[in-house]
């Protein structure tokens, strides 16, 4: 049984971060004189944090005066944790459901730009379904898709997606690591890397974007670069 006085006992053994809630409760339940229950964490005398389940209701005398709160105080820290544990759980599944989501979404897409690829007559037009359908299978990201110029040597930009696009719009294949390797080349300016002489001019300044080159080879030959 205890009063508005005994509220302070609570200060010793209630967890940090559940204190305000608890003595706000504690103080409700005397000022108004009702049933009531809630949990909270408590550190033991171990150091251990356990979950409580208090439940208390107001005691009075025969002539009908208050006395205060009788409560009844258990362990659930099993359940809590089982509760955490299941959460965590059903966390990792829906995040695992919205990949598998996207990734059919993003195989749809694909799918129905390769429909319309076939469809298509000159150049241009390739162009044209490939910047559409960029934008949707990475609607968060800037690129642009550059062409090589097998007489000069050269790559140009044959269209972009997106608003920023740090890339030069003419450049050397020995201006691109991906070309010169053969191989996709991924710039984190946050490390040291190889950057390519097309972007920011090959240095890494304070605007220089995390960026993906990605050959584009058909039967051994060069066609040209996603970036």
């Amino acid at each position: 049984l205890y009063q508005d006085q005994d509220i302070s006992i609570f200060d010793k053994i209630v967890h940090p971060e559940d204190h305000q809630k608890v003595k706000a409760d504690l103080e409700n339940q005397i000022a108004y004189p009702v049933a009531a229950s809630m949990e909270y964490r408590i550190i033991n005398q171990s150091g251990q944090t356990r979950w409580l389940e208090h439940v208390s209701r107001p005691v009075y005398s025969d002539n009908g005066s208050f006395l205060g709160q009788r409560a009844s105080v258990r362990d659930i820290t099993k359940r809590r944790n089982a509760e955490i544990s299941l959460k965590e759980v059903n966390d990792s599944l829906n995040s695992y459901v919205d990949r598998l989501e996207q990734m059919n979404s993003s195989v749809m897409l694909m799918n129905e730009m390769g429909v319309v690829l076939q469809s298509c007559v000159v150049r241009e037009d390739v162009f044209a379904v490939l910047s559409d359908f960029l934008v949707k299978l990475f609607p968060e990201q800037n690129g642009a898709l550059f062409m090589l110029d097998d007489r000069e040597n050269n790559l140009t930009k044959a269209f972009e997606f997106g608003q920023v696009n740090q890339s030069d719009e003419e450049f050397s294949q020995e201006d691109c690591w991906s070309l010169r390797r053969g191989t996709p080349h991924l710039v984190l300016p946050t490390k040291t890397q190889l950057l390519c002489s097309h972007v920011t001019g090959g240095e890494i300044t304070e605007e220089t974007r995390p960026h993906f080159c990605v050959p584009m080879t058909f039967e051994g030959n060069t066609l040209g670069m996603l970036y």
